[in-house]
């Protein structure tokens, strides 16, 4: 169950639901240039108030119970964390732990054609470690 806590949590929902935005997305990669969307849900944003950071959400996902079910995350899977219109955020799984991604890359561009994310300001700047 997602309740409120210190850190953000990513709830699992129904693909048919219309969740809107608090929303994230998990990618799995599905050959050498295509992925595809694996799981869908919304985001509980911890319950302190304060600025939600990228930073903080690299923690937060790096966290044991950051899901509230085992998704099977492999390596090279993508997240796409979507808070408004004018925020999106994506981040990887690689070497066992989520990292950024700055938007540009385009495999991770083309996810975000396919989420409905396209038009959106994407974070430009940051530690992508690719």
């Amino acid at each position: 169950m997602c309740r409120p806590s210190r850190r953000a949590k990513f709830c699992t929902c129904a693909p048919e639901e219309d969740i809107g935005y608090l929303r994230w997305e998990l990618w799995r990669s599905a050959g050498a240039e295509t992925d595809s969307l694996a799981v869908v849900g919304s985001i509980v944003p911890p319950s302190l108030d304060h600025v939600l950071l990228v930073e903080r959400h690299e923690e937060d996902l790096n966290h044991s119970d950051t899901f509230d079910a085992d998704l099977h995350v492999r390596e090279g899977n993508n997240l796409i964390l979507e808070f408004d219109s004018e925020r999106t955020y994506a981040f990887e799984f690689r070497d066992g732990i989520w990292r950024e991604r700055v938007w540009g890359a385009p495999r991770l561009e083309a996810m975000a054609d396919r989420s409905g994310v396209r038009g959106t300001i994407r974070r430009e700047t940051g530690n992508d470690r690719t």
